[in-house]
């Protein structure tokens, strides 16, 4: 089966001169990419990628731009959001990976991010869509909505008050069923 927004490269296709991709979403790829990161609508997805190689390595440039909308975790009333993320990712041998990952090179904030290139295909659009589902909100609300509302027990859908389940009541119901 193939994957949505599946634009791949040979690596041995890539040389020294940064080669300019350009990537948009079908509507097709759109919908299966929304399904896939749990979005209520995916409404425009680009990327804009810089690829060549550079001592060893695959070096990636770029900057993904969408407009999407994710449910509330308060309200689950759909919240929108503009995505432009730019981003450099450098794909190295997995000994490289290594060794990075044993200098604990992942924890300086101002060095790229980097993973191990596996096989003969750097992933384009792969690589587009996990920039987009890092760049998201994690816990996306409507201006007018508070963490604190929820926490206490504020919570409304459609008119309604969302009244928590209490540990008790669940092991209650538990006990009814046998």
């Amino acid at each position: 089966m193939q994957q949505a927004f599946d634009y791949s490269v040979d690596r041995r296709d890539i040389g020294n001169k940064a080669t300019e991709v350009r990537l948009l979403a079908t509507e097709a790829e759109k919908a299966a990419i929304a399904e896939r990161l749990s979005l209520a609508s995916l409404t425009t997805l680009s990327a804009r990628l810089s690829v060549r190689r550079a001592s060893g390595m695959v070096r990636i440039e770029g900057r993904v731009e969408a407009e999407v909308e994710q449910r509330s975790v308060v309200s689950l009333e759909p919240v929108a959001e503009t995505v432009n993320e730019a981003f450099v990712l450098e794909l190295v041998s997995e000994e490289e990976a290594a060794r990075r990952d044993d200098d604990e090179h992942y924890a300086d904030p101002d060095a790229p991010e980097y993973d191990a290139l596996e096989g003969d295909s750097v992933h384009l659009g792969e690589i587009a869509i996990q920039t987009l589902a890092m760049a998201l909100d994690p816990y996306p609300r409507r201006a007018d909505e508070d963490l604190a509302d929820m926490a206490a027990g504020q919570v409304e859908i459609d008119g309604d008050p969302l009244k928590p389940a209490s540990p008790f009541s669940v092991l209650s119901g538990l006990k009814a069923k046998e």
